[in-house]
């Protein structure tokens, strides 16, 4: 009879360690967003003032070191025609990512994340590179995870911020490259997952890489010229260049989301491209979203969160 008790006292003191243990971790490893840096001979040249930026460009690279990034993106929006915005599209942006920054303000894991626009609008070329890595409470080699590729204008937070609020559960990477990342370098994505690996470490399982706008193009290049590193790409609100076309990879794994108003699906262009890549690809889907513009992830976030939850889950 007396045998038992010690052998139940094991049992009660191996299940009070466990539980602080899952406590413990827990609390150490919360959710959380960490800026990461490595040397990089890869880095975006510092941006010109284009056609696109000549308006905007000198008064942020003045501004960042002023306000905070919301003031930053609040300014950029009112030059509306260098965005190529009506005045009342860009009413609706403007509210809409406000209400994404007063989000950022109040969450515990954001809140105090430091802007990457200065970096984006360096004047030189950086020889470190730069990027923003949230993970979640645990993570393993097994933690899905998400690379995403910002669009024209900087590694905004906001984006970030809203697919960690879709996708608590991965390791999400934003890599910071200029303000045009249209041609990123395929080697400075690698650069940057070894980075991620090394901060956590432990090895990442294949990543899924998010191109969005001109980070979709940029996502699209580095995809057609490495495909092994990544299990699937995802474009948004962009459709594939040519010298990425024209050198598509037969193993390639693709879903594309667009706006139905966009010019290339009124045209009838991306439902082309889409025809032609269906028929090189291992898989391919390309979806419209009604009534939508180049800015859906932000106008229409249902329908967004919808086409991404399908592709990563």
């Amino acid at each position: 009879m007396h045998t038992s008790f010690p052998f139940l006292r094991l049992i009660a003191v191996r299940v009070l360690l466990t539980a602080f243990a899952v406590f413990f971790t827990t609390v150490v490893h919360a959710q959380e967003v960490l800026r990461l840096s490595w040397p990089t001979r890869h880095a975006s040249p510092p941006p010109e003032a284009g056609a696109q930026s000549a308006v905007y460009l000198p008064l942020l690279r003045a501004s960042v070191a002023r306000l905070p990034e919301s003031g930053v993106v609040t300014l950029a929006l009112t030059q509306s025609s260098a965005l190529g915005l009506s005045e009342a599209e860009a009413a609706q942006i403007g509210e809409l990512v406000s209400r994404r920054y007063a989000a950022i303000a109040a969450s515990p894991v954001f809140k105090t994340v430091p802007s990457t626009l200065a970096y984006c609008l360096s004047e030189t070329r950086p020889a470190r590179g730069l990027a923003l890595l949230y993970r979640p409470a645990r993570t393993t080699a097994q933690t899905p995870v998400i690379v995403f590729l910002h669009g024209y204008g900087g590694a905004f937070l906001w984006y970030q911020h809203q697919l960690a609020e879709w996708f608590p559960d991965h390791i999400i990477l934003c890599p910071a490259y200029g303000l045009d990342p249209s041609d990123i370098s395929p080697a400075y994505l690698a650069e940057c997952l070894a980075a991620a690996s090394a901060q956590l470490k432990h090895p990442l399982a294949p990543p899924t890489l998010i191109g969005l706008s001109a980070g979709g193009f940029g996502a699209t290049r580095a995809y057609a010229a490495r495909p092994a590193p990544w299990r699937r790409l995802v474009v948004m609100a962009a459709y594939p260049p040519d010298d990425a076309f024209r050198a598509w990879p037969k193993s390639a794994r693709s879903s594309w989301l667009v706006g139905e108003i966009e010019y290339y699906v009124k045209d009838g262009g991306f439902a082309a491209y889409s025809k032609s890549l269906a028929a090189r690809s291992a898989h391919h889907e390309g979806v419209v979203i009604p009534k939508a513009g180049h800015f859906f992830l932000l106008t229409h976030p249902r329908e967004t969160q919808r086409a991404l939850r399908r592709w990563l889950q």
